[in-house]
C-alpha cells in the first residue's frame, strides 16, 4: 500500500495534472460526514498544489471551508443513524439534492467529486452526470459489505471510481466501472506503531491491566445512542473486572 494516498493523475476523468488544466478550473466536492470533510479538505489542498487557480464549491464541513471550498451547505453535523431518523431528514436532503444539482448546472464544474455518504451521493451522481459533468467517486460505497448492486449503480454514472482499498478495484471493474486504487488518506495520519508498552505508558494506562477501546463513531446521533450503551456495558463489566481500562476515540469537533 502506498505510504501516502495518491492524488489522481491524468487528464479528464482521471483528475488534475500539473500544467494540463486551464487556470480557474472549478471542482464540485460533496461530503456529508466528518471523515469525508477531512478528506475533501486534503483533496482541495492537493489539487490546488497542482492547479493554483482551482476553485471549489459543494457540500462539506468546517475543514473543507478552511481549505477554501465554498459550501452550499454544511451537512457534517446532520449525519443520521437508523431508519426513523433518516426518514425525518428526507425533506432536507431532498432539497439539498436539487440545490446541489442546480449549483452544478449554473457553475458547470470541470468535475464533481463525491466522497463516501452513499445514501445521498448515489442519488446526486446521476443528476450531475445528466448535465454532462464528469463524476468521480472518491471513497466509494463498500460494495464488499453492501453487495454488487451498489457497484453497478456507481458504474452507471461515475466516470472514475477511486478506491481506497486495493481489493475494491476488481469488484468495481467487474461491475463495469473504471476504477483504480489510490490508497487511503488515513495512512498519512498513522505514525509507525509503537511498542505496546510504550503506547500504554503514553496513554497513562497500567501495562498489566486489560484495555478496551470504545469506538462510537463521529456522528452526533452515534455518540448519543451508542456511547451510553458502551459506557453502561463497561460499568457492568467493572463489577466483575475492576482492573479493566477503557480508551475512547474522539473525532474532530
Amino acid at each position: 500500500m502506498p505510504s501516502r494516498a495518491q492524488v489522481p493523475q491524468g487528464p479528464g476523468a482521471h483528475g488534475p495534472e500539473a500544467g494540463t488544466h486551464n487556470p480557474g478550473s472549478r471542482f464540485m466536492l460533496v461530503a456529508g460526514e466528518a471523515s469525508a470533510d477531512d478528506y475533501g479538505a486534503r483533496l482541495a489542498t492537493a489539487i490546488r498544489q497542482l492547479c493554483p487557480d482551482a476553485r471549489f464549491f459543494g457540500m462539506g464541513g468546517p475543514r473543507m471551508r478552511e481549505a477554501g471550498v465554498e459550501l452550499v451547505f454544511d451537512a457534517t453535523h446532520r449525519g443520521t443513524v437508523g431508519v426513523v431518523e433518516a426518514v425525518r431528514e428526507l425533506p432536507l436532503y431532498r432539497r439539498l439534492l436539487f440545490r446541489l444539482a442546480r449549483a452544478a448546472q449554473e457553475l458547470r464544474p470541470d468535475a464533481c467529486v463525491l466522497m463516501d455518504f452513499p445514501g445521498f451521493n448515489l442519488r446526486l451522481g446521476p443528476l450531475v452526470r445528466r448535465l454532462g459533468i464528469p463524476v468521480i467517486y472518491y471513497i466509494p460505497p463498500a460494495v464488499w459489505a453492501w453487495g454488487a448492486g451498489r457497484a453497478r449503480q456507481v458504474a452507471s454514472f461515475a466516470s472514475q471510481v477511486l478506491c481506497v482499498f486495493d481489493f475494491e478495484v476488481k469488484l468495481y471493474q467487474a461491475a463495469g466501472a473504471r476504477a483504480r486504487w489510490v490508497g487511503h488518506p488515513v495512512v498519512e495520519d498513522v505514525p509507525p506503531r509503537p511498542p505496546v508498552e510504550q503506547a500504554r505508558r503514553e496513554l497513562g494506562l497500567d501495562p498489566g491491566c486489560p484495555v478496551v477501546a470504545l469506538l462510537p463513531g463521529s456522528r452526533r446521533q452515534e455518540l448519543e445512542r451508542l456511547l451510553p450503551v458502551m459506557l453502561e456495558t463497561v460499568a457492568r463489566t467493572w463489577a466483575q473486572r475492576p482492573q479493566l481500562q477503557c480508551v475512547v476515540s474522539v473525532a474532530p469537533g
